[in-house]
This record gives C-alpha cells, structure tokens and sequence, in this order.
C-alpha cells in the first residue's frame, strides 16, 4: 500500500478530523454538528441570544467580531464628515487595531 503525503501529515498533526469531514462537537439546542469547538461555542450564542462585541461609536452588539469588524468600517455614528470619508478610506487598509478590546463589562472596538 503506497502511503500518501496527506495521510503522513494527518497522522503527524492529529488533525484527522479536518480531513475526515467528522464533526464531534453537537450542538444541544438543534442539530448542527462542528469540526471545531470553538465554532460550537460561537453557534450557542444563536440559541442564548449573547452579543458580547460592541461597536463603540453607535452601541450596537453583535455575537461575533467578524460581524462587529463588518459593521464598524461602515459606521459613521458621531463622525464629522471629513472623519467619515477618512473612515470609508482607511477600511480598505485596516490599521493595526484589535476588536477584543474590553470596555464596560463589554468588548468593543
């Protein structure tokens, strides 16, 4: 049997489950299944309803900070017009900021 260079790999790294396609991590509330836990953790917060990320200018929460960081490079809330033009630009060359930023018992960007 001749051993390919992905299964040496998988062995190697105990990755099987991204390869295999099986999902060990079941969602209690429905029938999603996850490859990862952290996806699991981040899909439970549609069942609670928890949106721990806050965009800091317009209050608005959000469950993930992929959605948080979507809605901020378009938020222009309490922004004079000259700073939202430099906004609109600088979203096409993110700066270096963090998302997970804590503020308030919330974290905010």
């Amino acid at each position: 049997m001749i051993s390919s260079p992905w299964t040496c790999c998988v062995l190697l790294t105990g990755r099987r489950v991204l390869f295999s396609g099986e999902k060990p991590f079941a969602c209690d509330a429905c029938d999603m299944r996850f490859i990862q836990r952290y996806h699991l953790d981040r899909h439970k917060r549609v069942h609670s309803g928890e949106k721990p990320y806050q965009c800091d200018r317009c209050h608005q929460n959000f469950s993930r900070t992929d959605r948080l960081l979507r809605h901020r490079r378009l938020c222009t809330v309490g922004m004079s017009k000259e700073e939202s033009q430099f906004s609109q630009d600088a979203s096409a060359h993110p700066a270096s900021w963090s998302p997970l930023q804590p503020s308030n018992n919330r974290l905010t960007v």
